[in-house]
């Protein structure tokens, strides 16, 4: 069974004169533990897409089912509960808390989603020896810090990515 499917998924805009399609018909199916890109030209329906996803805006017509619960049928806290802790983004422009450090940020997004401090305790470590390797100029052993860092705020190993491009719809 898929994480998320969508089967002939359409969103339409009106201002009440005229009408245009944000999506036509799309039917995708992501699995447990894939990372997407989704990939178009500007007004292609990326931003439509990623905000019918994640509730955020409704749809016209289809279905969109969560682990085969229809997204129709959820009420407001179940909605809540399913993003927190099955959907991400990484977004174009920095989301941050500026009273806050970037680690500081990243800590709120990990306690939210229930992860015990011993799950991430020797992040700050990792964040710490990266942030000043980086500013002496040392690349020396780089990419193992980085990816243990990364993979320490992650429990699922064996991960896919996938692009989808809009335009290919």
């Amino acid at each position: 069974m898929a994480l998320l499917e969508l089967n002939h998924i359409s969103k339409f805009y009106s201002d009440g004169v005229t009408s245009s399609k944000g999506l036509d018909d799309v039917s995708l199916k992501f699995d447990a533990g894939e990372f997407v890109a989704i990939t178009g030209e500007s007004g292609s329906g990326k931003t439509t897409l990623l905000n019918v996803m994640t509730l955020m805006d409704d749809y016209d017509s289809g279905t969109m089912l969560f682990e085969g619960k229809d997204s129709s049928e959820m009420n407001q806290k179940e909605i809540l509960e399913l993003r927190k802790n099955y959907i991400s983004f990484v977004f174009q422009d920095y989301n941050l808390i500026l009273s806050l450090t970037a680690y500081q940020n990243i800590l709120i997004a990990l306690r939210n989603k229930g992860y015990e401090e011993e799950e991430y305790a020797d992040s700050e470590e990792v964040y710490r020896e990266e942030k000043n390797s980086l500013r002496k100029g040392n690349k020396k052993g780089k990419n193992k810090k980085v990816r243990r860092g990364r993979n320490s705020g992650r429990r699922k190993e064996d991960d896919t990515f996938e692009v989808i491009d809009l335009n290919d719809l």
